[in-house]
């Protein structure tokens, strides 16, 4: 389009016509509800999905779920500009808090554990009371999990050592 053309339903406006002024609005009244804005953004949003697909783009939708939009620790909508994300969850900044002592976290001074998040220093007291990142977090200890480990593992030694002398007693 040249900087004289005028615009036809369907046609994308120009530069020079968005300059000039002369982009024809929507039919809504400034009056207008919530629910006749949203219509008529629906209406050009499909009109606009339109025109790119007869130009061979693809057109997705991608939208968020509403559970992603939930802050983890009040389960309150977050929006973008109060928002923050630790460990892929979204969080409030002023429900960003420590677990042990509810204050407040920011991203360079908290560690998680099991989807808990803590201040730092006690995150280092929570391990240094049992020496273990379960039983200071308040979790099962996988102490039987280690047992069972940990005897398999010497059954299998002592049978490496019995084979390998059995095979140097045969090859001398």
């Amino acid at each position: 389009m040249h900087a004289g053309s005028s615009l036809t339903r369907g046609s994308p406006p120009s530069y020079a016509d968005v300059v000039r002024g002369s982009v024809p609005t929507v039919g809504v009244a400034s009056d207008a509800s919530a629910e006749e804005l949203l219509r008529s953004f629906q209406e050009s949003w499909a009109e606009s999905q339109g025109v790119f697909q007869n130009l061979g783009f693809s057109v997705t939708e991608q939208r968020s779920s509403q559970v992603s939009e939930l802050c983890r620790a009040c389960r309150k909508r977050v929006y973008p500009m109060e928002s923050l994300i630790a460990d892929k969850h979204n969080f409030h900044k002023s429900c960003f808090r420590c677990d042990h002592c509810r204050g407040k976290l920011s991203l360079g001074n908290y560690a998680s554990l099991h989807g808990r998040m803590y201040c730092k220093p006690h995150y280092k007291q929570l391990f240094k009371s049992k020496g273990n990142y379960d039983e200071g977090f308040g979790q099962k200890p996988h102490k039987e999990l280690w047992n069972n480990k940990n005897q398999q593992d010497s059954r299998k030694g002592y049978l490496s050592l019995y084979v390998t002398w059995d095979a140097y007693l045969y090859f001398c």
